[in-house]
């Protein structure tokens, strides 16, 4: 909600613009287990590490933007069901 505040001041959108996550903490990286971040930054950046960093998780999340089909396709492998669902979940709030 503190970060929600943030973006209606800087950024100019009203409280309806704002979807918050559904999750404890609403951090995006939360949305992933510790293991499907070692997975995807093990693809997307050759980083092979248990424990990603906020600089080296939004440095992957960045890279997936330029990578292949084949990578990609690697990465949704990677994820759980559930981690899929959440997505869908929170894409269908953003998408009202």
């Amino acid at each position: 909600m503190k970060n929600g505040k943030k973006y209606v001041k800087d950024f100019g959108l009203s409280a309806q613009e704002i979807a918050y996550i559904p999750l404890e903490g609403g951090e995006m990286e939360d949305l992933f287990s510790k293991e499907e971040k070692s997975a995807i930054a093990k693809i997307a950046l050759d980083i092979d590490s248990a424990d990603i960093s906020k600089k080296e998780y939004l440095a992957m999340m960045r890279s997936l933007d330029n990578v292949g089909e084949d990578k990609l396709r690697r990465v949704r492998d990677s994820l759980s069901e559930q981690t899929k669902e959440r997505f869908r979940e929170l894409l269908s709030l953003v998408m009202r």
